[in-house]
């Protein structure tokens, strides 16, 4: 095929280049493009966004996976690098906007992704079988409202809002946490923006990823929300939307741990058998300190009645020392508490 790309013609494709995602994703074509038209230029994500997605799955499904997170990760950068734009095209006299590759293509895909992940894999996958073999479908054409009337008829599940924020309208939710732990109790506090003004607030689910192990699924309905989750480790850090599984704009993707300078100094730092915790007794306080290893575990927890005074940088403060002779190699972090909360926290390092 002599142009760039390639052409979904029935019955043989047109291969500017035989390169895996080309071939994948003119070959998803047959289904979606050819045996189910978009009814309108203005629905051309139905030809575009589903061969897209299709190609996504290869590398979900191929490669032992591997390729998958990066996949949909270079998408959301991609579609977030813009704040406006829809999936339905609204000017069909405009090529370039009719084959918009950020549109058209990777957000309609992502769009998909996020519908497969509200309704579930399995009625997902089903519908999408029954749609492309509908009589009313099949050999023929349909327009975004056609899609959207099946799936609310196969599924039970109203996607008014759905469409009308992820393919009617323009934009992509921008969203900041920030956090608290009291006691077994993790708090979240979630505020999000529209980076178009079509789009006032988003409803979507987000994943969060808690020290690296631990994930959780929280449900963005407004502005501003606080959500609780029972969570009895001490964090170390949350990672937002971890998996690329939203269109989202995170300002922050991994939220550490607030640690304030100067409040307490651990040295020497790495260290082999003792550290010393030196602190200004005036900013904060301790009257017990936890020792806490990579997997959230307390290793030690230790109340504190007596501290020495030191020299620090020619100043005298109080301080303490840990043996730390019976931990394993590895990376721990130190807490400090204060009438049982949490005050402040640091990372060393036992070599």
């Amino acid at each position: 095929f002599g142009w760039g790309g390639g052409m979904e013609h029935q019955t043989m494709s047109f291969m500017g280049s035989f390169g895996h995602e080309l071939t994948a994703h003119e070959l998803a074509h047959q289904w979606f493009g050819n045996k189910v038209t978009c009814g309108s230029w203005q629905d051309i994500w139905i030809n575009e966004g589903f061969a897209t997605y299709l190609t996504g799955l290869t590398y979900e499904k191929m490669f032992d996976g591997i390729y998958w997170n990066v996949w949909k990760s270079n998408l959301v950068e991609y579609i977030t690098s813009q704040e406006d734009g829809s999936v339905y095209v609204y000017d069909t006299t405009n090529v370039s906007r009719i084959f918009d590759g950020r549109l058209s293509y990777y957000k309609a895909a992502m769009v998909l992704h996020m519908l497969r992940t509200k309704i579930g894999d399995d009625i997902f996958f089903s519908c999408l079988n029954k749609f492309v073999n509908n009589s009313s479908f099949s050999q023929g054409f349909a327009r975004t409202q056609d899609l959207k009337d099946f799936l609310e008829q196969e599924t039970n599940i109203e996607l008014d809002d759905f469409f009308n924020q992820w393919i009617y309208k323009q934009g992509h939710p921008i969203v900041n946490l920030s956090y608290e732990q009291s006691g077994s109790l993790l708090k979240l506090f979630v505020s999000q923006q529209s980076s178009h003004s079509s789009n006032d607030v988003f409803n979507f689910n987000l994943d969060i990823l808690v020290n690296g192990l631990d994930t959780f699924q929280i449900d963005l309905t407004s502005a501003y929300q606080t959500i609780i989750i029972p969570y009895n480790k001490l964090i170390d850090s949350i990672r937002l939307n971890p998996f690329n599984n939203a269109i989202v704009n995170v300002e922050s993707p991994v939220v550490l741990i607030n640690v304030l300078e100067d409040e307490f100094t651990i040295l020497p730092n790495p260290a082999k058998e003792e550290i010393t915790i030196y602190f200004d007794l005036s900013m904060f306080g301790m009257d017990q300190y936890q020792i806490v290893n990579n997997n959230g575990e307390v290793v030690r927890s230790q109340s504190l009645n007596n501290f020495n005074n030191h020299e620090l940088d020619g100043k005298v403060v109080p301080s303490f020392k840990v043996n730390i002779k019976d931990l394993s190699k590895g990376t721990y972090l130190l807490v400090s508490l204060k009438n049982g909360r949490i005050t402040n926290s640091k990372k060393f390092i036992k070599i």
